[in-house]
């Protein structure tokens, strides 16, 4: 056993009562601590199987819940994510809302909370601000401007008043200025309207001109 732990990159501790009683967690965990104490290589990840009274050394860890009682799918990915596995996104969900045209849909991490003060912001500016119909979310990458709006419209922004909606990213590798506008000229119009026949001029006033129609909502990220 001394040998393993060892020689091991990374140690599992199945977390019960039954197994933190018996002399074998006291042999691995006295090796463990003489090891590393602080755990500052991550080589154990301590997994609670059953409530139980932990030792101070682990308690001072952060535990994966495994109980039968958690959320599996969360527990894996969390366990695969610390072992180096690179995270799985979820799907982008479909649109709820098939008169929306959501282009690129955004794959929202699964642990998405807050954020209640920015979407009551971006709600009074949808629903009261008739003054300003543009709104800029502007920061550095990373700082989840994709993810708040892309929550905000699934979540908060009413389909009966909001009968067009268009979603584009500009980080695919498609959409370049001219495609969107084409794209939404064909959205906004339907067949009433060949975009590639426009000017580009006369493709972006058409599109300017459509905007200003009620219940449009346009939303360009990049």
């Amino acid at each position: 056993m001394e040998r393993g732990v060892v020689k091991c990159r990374k140690t599992l501790a199945i977390l019960t009562p039954d197994y933190v009683k018996s002399e074998w967690f006291e042999i691995e965990n006295l090796t463990r601590a003489v090891l590393g104490p602080a755990n500052r290589d991550l080589r154990l990840f301590p997994l609670l199987r059953k409530d139980c009274e932990k030792p101070l050394g682990i308690a001072a860890l952060t535990h994966i819940d495994f109980k039968e009682t958690a959320n599996l799918d969360m527990a894996w990915r969390q366990l695969l994510t610390a072992l180096g596995a690179p995270p799985e996104l979820p799907q982008a969900p479909e649109p709820e809302h098939p008169s929306w045209h959501l282009v690129h849909p955004y794959p929202m991490p699964p642990n998405f909370t807050g954020r209640v003060s920015e979407r009551g912001t971006l709600t009074r500016w949808l629903n009261e601000d008739k003054e300003h119909p543009l709104l800029v979310l502007r920061a550095l990458g990373g700082f989840g401007k994709s993810a708040l709006t892309w929550h905000w419209l699934t979540h908060d922004v009413e389909a009966t008043k909001w009968p067009k909606v268009l979603w584009w990213s500009f980080y695919e590798g498609d959409a370049i200025f001219d495609q969107i506008v084409v794209a939404a000229l064909r959205y906004l119009y339907g067949k009433k309207i060949e975009g590639e026949k426009l000017s580009p001029l006369e493709a972006l006033v058409a599109l300017l001109n459509t905007m200003q129609q009620p219940g449009v909502l346009f939303r360009p990220s990049s």
